[in-house]
């Protein structure tokens, strides 16, 4: 009888174990998320346009734009716009992907955005791909 109480008490732990490995992983692909997303309005509010090249997947494409197209896309935010503002965050992780829900405000002199992500307009945003360990700005395939 111990034996089976035993066995039971071992099955149970590696269960957990194996629970809370999974947890600490879709953790650690949250934060490297929301520092990608951090980098993001890092990049607009301090003019680093190679902080966003570097997150721009080399497959990248969205709305028949490839990567090329949508680093040009960035370089004229970055000219226009001084400010970006991600809130309510919503991060969804499936496998190696991930599709990110969250508000987005652009800010510029003769200009404001907000936004509702992912949307029909800009929407390059949301969805990411895991490659290497590291999260990429992928846009949605199409």
């Amino acid at each position: 009888m111990k034996l089976l109480y035993l066995f039971k008490c071992i099955i149970f732990s590696a269960l957990l174990l194996s629970c809370n490995g999974l947890s600490d992983k879709r953790s650690s692909d949250m934060m490297k998320i929301n520092f990608l997303l951090d980098d993001l309005e890092e990049a607009v509010s301090e003019y680093l346009p190679n902080m966003i090249v570097d997150v721009i997947h080399e497959d990248f494409l969205h709305n028949g734009l490839n990567r090329q197209e949508q680093i040009y896309i960035w370089e004229e935010r970055l000219l226009k716009y001084y400010s970006l503002i991600i809130d309510n965050r919503e991060i969804v992780i499936t496998d190696d992907q991930a599709t990110v829900y969250f508000d987005m405000n652009l800010f510029a002199d003769d200009d404001t955005i907000y936004l509702s992500e992912p949307s029909e307009e800009y929407g390059d945003m949301s969805f990411l791909i895991k490659e290497d360990k590291e999260w990429y700005l992928y846009g949605n395939g199409k």
